[in-house]
């Protein structure tokens, strides 16, 4: 089943590695800004259009991609999703400071992942804990990545 869900990162990675190269120090900053919405916006038709999917229909991409065997797991499918999508705005954010030399972008990698291991560490009794844990830690890092910029002037 995460396979499954993994489909919503790699369909929306080919825009993080169009808009790596994209972005450069040269460029004006409007110019970079611009690029990295579209690149945002793309990422959330893509894969808000696919999450949604795996929302409405889980049992049906399972039973089509896995086979009916696995059905009884579809409940996680979406939160699967949903860890993809997050992991996919996650790679456009970091791709875009990296490109920008900019090294906060490793404090919020680094509270992210300290984030997920220490939820996961705490709670883990089932597949739907460690899938929530991640989603918490996508979130975090994705709130870092916002907010550092601003408050690192």
């Amino acid at each position: 089943i995460a396979t499954i869900g993994r489909i919503i990162f790699f369909i929306c990675g080919s825009v993080s590695g169009v808009l790596f190269p994209s972005i450069s120090l040269a460029n004006d900053p409007a110019c970079n800004q611009r690029l990295l919405m579209k690149a945002l916006v793309i990422i959330f038709l893509i894969g808000g259009a696919s999450w949604l999917s795996f929302l409405i229909m889980p049992g049906l991409f399972i039973n089509l991609l896995i086979g009916s065997r696995y059905a009884s797991h579809a409940s996680l499918l979406p939160r699967l999703g949903l860890l993809s999508f997050l992991a996919a705005v996650v790679q456009i954010l970091f791709m875009y400071y990296l490109a920008l030399r900019r090294k906060f972008i490793l404090l919020a990698a680094g509270i992210g992942v300290l984030i997920g291991l220490l939820l996961s560490s705490y709670s883990h009794a089932n597949l739907e804990a460690v899938v929530n844990n991640f989603i918490f830690a996508s979130l975090t890092a994705i709130v870092v990545v916002i907010l550092a910029p601003r408050l690192l002037k």
